[in-house]
């Protein structure tokens, strides 16, 4: 499947540098981005328009692996114990786990 996303700023790259582009696109196939520039013909099977925001293919958010995005706590505007979104006393009490060993 073959999706085009849409927004008014994408951050492309030749590959030496990177670029604000406005009222970029970026096509994406399976998990592999096809193209990242202005919108272009290419035949999609979905089309997202993400409006106003920034897409930024290819960054992956480490911090996201392991841990809360601080983000999206701070967005949501819920009490974290609600949500769930908060350390467990048995994990307080322990200290924090080494995740690569």
């Amino acid at each position: 499947m073959r999706t085009r996303l849409k927004a008014r700023w994408v951050v492309g790259s030749d590959g030496f540098r990177h670029y604000l582009i406005e009222q970029g696109a970026v096509v994406v196939a399976g998990n592999r981005i096809e193209s990242v520039g202005w919108e272009s013909s290419t035949p999609v099977d979905r089309e997202i328009d993400a409006g106003d925001a920034l897409i930024a293919p290819g960054f992956v958010d480490l911090d996201a692996v392991f841990d809360l995005d601080t983000t999206m706590l701070g967005f949501d505007n819920q009490p974290g114990w609600q949500k769930g979104r908060i350390w467990s006393d048995d994990y307080v009490q322990h200290g924090p786990v080494e995740a690569y060993t």
